[in-house]
């Protein structure tokens, strides 16, 4: 099969994985890439290492983990992770005309990149520095998201939460699987043990940052925090106060999350639009 084009780049042409293409850059383009983005100079130094995504809207350049990352390996080796534009996660109901993203629990980026790509404003929550290093690194592989695209580069939780924090990457094959404790006796030192990656993390409210960024008009709120999703949305009421959004996206394969996520949903007005999909009952 020859390229496929969209403005700005050109996807490659993939080598055979089984059943699967691989999207994988060449050396020439990964020795570019780290020239113009020094964290990908050194893989053993940033954790980083470049891929090609392949969306709906077309190819990008994309910095996903050394380490051995789910995530990371669906992009390699898939050319994409979970879905390849929004409209799948949507099914029949039809993206608002305007509005931004809110993607709380950004990890490497994914439904950022599908929103930006669609000229779409994205605002993004991300709590794990390893995650954070990607993200800024798929930014400055693709420059003419960084104007529509905004960074927190802190952990969120409820009113009451306190640091200081820690987060660590996972076991197995989930090292972007970011894992935050807060507390004084919490520290790095059993997760290093271990071999997995874990910095210190700042903590704050959703409704702090919501505040400082002016209170967006959010066509979606995409929110995947591994449990601590009930705690987010009581320190995020603006959510709902100021300018509530069309559609709320989550994972619910928890229990708990589940039941406070129904409960906000139905005491704002909301509905099911669309039955839970996978392993991980991603629901909107």
């Amino acid at each position: 099969r020859g390229p496929i084009t969209h403005p700005g780049y050109e996807c490659p042409v993939g080598r055979q994985y089984g059943k699967h293409s691989i999207w994988e850059p060449d050396a020439r383009e990964s020795s570019a890439a780290a020239a113009e983005c020094p964290a990908l100079a050194c893989a053993t130094c940033s954790g980083l290492r470049l891929t090609v995504a392949s969306a709906a809207a077309g190819c990008f350049r994309m910095a996903v983990l050394s380490r051995p990352d789910i995530v990371s390996w669906s992009v390699t080796k898939l050319g994409h992770w979970d879905v390849r534009s929004p409209e799948q996660i949507f099914g029949r109901y039809a993206l608002p005309a305007s509005g931004a993203l809110l993607d709380v629990g950004s990890n490497l980026g994914w439904f950022s990149w599908l929103f930006a790509q669609g000229g779409r404003r994205v605002y993004a929550v991300e709590a794990f520095p390893t995650n954070q290093r990607a993200y800024r690194t798929t930014l400055c592989l693709n420059p003419a998201w960084n104007g529509s695209v905004t960074l927190a580069a802190t952990a969120v939780g409820g009113p009451d939460a306190a640091g200081p924090c820690v987060v660590s990457g996972s076991a197995g094959d989930n090292a972007g699987n970011g894992v935050l404790r807060c507390g004084r006796a919490e520290g790095c030192e059993a997760a290093r043990a271990g071999g997995l990656a874990c910095e210190p993390a700042t903590l704050t409210t959703l409704d702090s940052l919501l505040e400082g960024w002016g209170d967006p008009r959010f066509a979606v709120v995409k929110m995947d925090v591994e449990g601590a999703e009930c705690d987010v949305l009581k320190g995020g009421q603006r959510l709902f106060s100021r300018s509530p959004p069309r559609f709320l996206y989550a994972e619910l394969k928890q229990p708990h999350v589940e039941a406070c996520w129904r409960e906000a949903a139905l005491r704002h007005g909301y509905r099911a639009a669309t039955p839970w999909r996978g392993k991980e009952r991603h629901f909107v």
